[in-house]
C-alpha cells in the first residue's frame, strides 16, 4: 500500500513572449508537479527489499512528475516542438511502466518465497520400489503369502465344450 500525494510547485520563469509584449521579465507563472509516495512497511520485507522497493517507487515518481512537467511544457510550446515533447512524455511513462512492473514482479518473487517458507521443507527421500522375478516366482510366492484358508474352490469348466 502507498500514499501518493501530488505538489503543484508555482514558479516565475522567463518567457520569450514577455520582451515582445513588453512585460516584465520572469513574471510568467509555470505550474510544475512533484509526486511524492510513502511507501507503507510490509512485514515481509527485509532491508534490502525495502530498499530496492523505494528506488523503484522513486524512479516511478520521477518518470511521472516528468511526464506531468512535460504536458504542461506542450501546452505553451511552440508547434514545432510539441511532438518532440510527445515524444518524450511517452518515454517518461514507459520508464515510470518499467519500474511499476519491476515493483510488481519484486513482490511476486518475495511472496512466492514467503509461500515457499511456509509450506515447509519438502521431503527428500525418494522412495522406488523395483521387483526383479519372473512370473512362477511371484506367483509361488503369493501362495505361500495367502496360504490354505484363502483358496476358493469352484468347479472348472471346460471353455471347448458348448
Amino acid at each position: 500500500m502507498t500514499i501518493r500525494k501530488i505538489e503543484q510547485i508555482k514558479e516565475l520563469v522567463d518567457h520569450p513572449l514577455e520582451e515582445f509584449f513588453n512585460i516584465e521579465p520572469a513574471s510568467t507563472e509555470v505550474v510544475k508537479y512533484q509526486r511524492k509516495t510513502e511507501l507503507t512497511p510490509y512485514q515481509d520485507f527485509d532491508e534490502k527489499d525495502t530498499e530496492i522497493e523505494e528506488t523503484y517507487q522513486e524512479i516511478y515518481d520521477a518518470a511521472m512528475t516528468g511526464y506531468d512537467n512535460l504536458q504542461e511544457m506542450i501546452d505553451t510550446a511552440d508547434t514545432k516542438f510539441a511532438a518532440r515533447l510527445g515524444e518524450v512524455s511517452v518515454q517518461h511513462l514507459n520508464v515510470a511502466l518499467a519500474a511499476a512492473s519491476k515493483r510488481a514482479s519484486l513482490k511476486e518473487n518475495k511472496d512466492k518465497m514467503t509461500a515457499r517458507a511456509k509450506a515447509g521443507p519438502a521431503g527428500k527421500t525418494t522412495n522406488n520400489i523395483v521387483l526383479v522375478e519372473d512370473r512362477n516366482e511371484l506367483l509361488r510366492r503369493l501362495r505361500e503369502v495367502a496360504g490354505e484358508d484363502n483358496v476358493i474352490e469352484g468347479q472348472i469348466v471346460d471353455s471347448d465344450k458348448k
